[in-house]
C-alpha cells in the first residue's frame, strides 16, 4: 500500500500512528494524520500559511478536538478510519494529477482538504487552506522544477526532507540509529506488513581500525562519508539508509524481497569495493561486508535485526562479501560473492 510513498510521507503515517497511540485512540483518524504532517513537514505548512505562529495554532486546535484516553502501546495495530482511508486514496489521485511518480506530504495535505467534512479539513479551512489554490501553487512549482529552475519556492515541496538533528547523523547526513528504530517499528506495524515484503541490510566497513590507525580519524570519517554517498545513490526513493554508529550502517527496503535485497546489497558492495579502494592506498583493502534478511510474518523486530546481524557475522568472516539469513524453507544461508 505504501510502496509509492516518499520517506517523508511514510514518516507522516508513522507519526500519525504514534499520535493515535499517545491519545489512546482505537482508530487512526484524520486529526492524527494532520498532527503527523505538522511534525514531519512544517516547511510545507509554512509555504501556504506564511505565518509561523499559525502552525502551532493548528496543532493546538487539532489536539483540543481529540478525545484523550489511556495511552495504547505502539505495538497494537490500529485500524484506519474510513475518512483516513479515503484521504490516502485522494493523495494517490492528487499525485497522479500532478504527474508525480511518488506520493509526498503535499499530496497527503491535498487529500485531507478533499475529505472536506473531516475534522482535520475543517481546521485547515478555518485557517485559509483552499484546495484549488493549493493545487494551482503545487502545479506551478512542479512545472518550474521540470524546467530545471531552482529557488526558494522549490525547497518546501521537495518531499519535506529537511535536515533534522533529532533524526540525522551529523557526520554522514544519513538518518541515525534512533530514527532507524522508529522507522523499523513503524514498518512492522503496518496492517499490510505480513502481505508485503521488507528486507533489512546491515553493513560494516572492513579494516576500519587499520584506516584510523594508519591514516588518522579524519581519513576514517571520509571513508564513512563515501559509504554514505554510495548508499544514498544505490537505493530507491522509497528506501531508507542509516548510520547506526561507528562503521555500521543499515538499509531498509520496504516492498522488496530477499532476492531484490541481495541484488541491491551486491551492487552496494561492488561500488564500495571500487570507490573505497581508489580512495585508499593498496596497503589497506577497504571494503564492506553486508548481512541481508527478509522479514517473515509475525517475527518481532529484535529477531529481524538479530538475523541480519548473524548474516553480517558470516560475511565478516570472509570480508567484502554479502551473506543472507535463510527464509523458512531454505536449508541454510549463504554468501553471494
Amino acid at each position: 500500500m505504501f510502496e509509492r510513498y516518499t520517506q517523508a510521507s511514510r514518516r507522516v503515517i508513522f507519526f500519525a500512528r504514534l499520535e493515535a497511540s499517545n491519545f489512546g485512540s482505537m482508530t487512526l483518524e484524520t486529526e492524527h494524520l494532520l498532527l503527523g504532517l505538522i511534525r514531519e513537514d512544517k516547511n510545507l505548512m509554512r509555504h501556504f500559511l506564511r505565518n509561523h505562529s499559525a502552525i502551532e495554532s493548528i496543532r493546538k486546535e487539532t489536539e483540543r478536538r481529540i478525545t484523550s484516553h489511556e495511552e495504547i502501546p505502539t505495538s497494537i495495530d490500529l485500524p484506519l478510519s474510513n475518512e483516513f482511508t479515503r484521504i490516502l486514496t485522494y493523495a494517490a489521485e492528487e499525485a497522479a494529477r500532478l504527474n508525480h511518480l511518488h506520493i509526498g506530504t503535499e499530496h497527503l495535505l491535498l487529500g485531507i482538504l478533499r475529505e472536506e467534512r473531516c475534522v482535520a479539513a475543517e481546521i485547515l479551512h478555518e485557517r485559509g487552506f483552499r484546495l484549488d489554490t493549493m493545487r494551482e501553487q503545487l502545479a506551478r512549482v512542479s512545472m518550474t522544477q521540470e524546467q530545471g529552475a531552482t529557488g526558494p519556492a522549490k525547497q518546501p515541496i521537495v518531499e519535506g526532507e529537511g535536515k533534522r538533528e533529532l533524526y540525522t547523523d551529523a557526520d554522514t547526513g544519513l538518518y541515525n540509529k534512533r530514527f532507524f528504530v522508529d522507522v523499523l517499528k513503524g514498518e512492522l506495524a503496518l496492517p499490510e506488513r505480513d502481505r508485503q515484503p521488507l528486507t533489512l541490510l546491515i553493513l560494516n566497513v572492513d579494516h576500519m581500525k587499520s584506516v584510523n590507525d594508519t591514516f588518522g580519524h579524519a581519513a576514517g570519517n571520509e571513508v564513512l562519508k563515501l559509504v554514505a554517498t554510495i548508499l544514498r545513490s544505490s537505493i530507491g526513493h522509497e528506501d531508507f539508509a542509516f548510520r547506526c554508529g561507528g562503521d555500521e550502517f543499515a538499509v531498509l527496503l520496504p516492498g522488496k524481497d530477499l532476492k531484490v535485497g541481495l541484488d541491491i546489497a551486491e551492487h552496494i558492495r561492488g561500488r564500495c569495493e571500487t570507490h573505497l579502494g581508489q580512495a585508499m592506498t593498496p596497503s589497506i583493502s577497504v571494503t564492506i561486508s553486508i548481512g541481508v534478511c527478509e522479514y517473515e510474518p509475525a517475527i518481532p523486530m529484535d529477531t529481524l535485526m538479530d538475523r541480519a546481524s548473524q548474516a553480517l557475522h558470516k560475511a565478516k568472516m570472509i570480508r567484502n562479501t554479502v551473506a543472507f539469513h535463510p527464509k523458512k524453507g531454505r536449508s541454510s544461508g549463504g554468501s553471494v560473492t
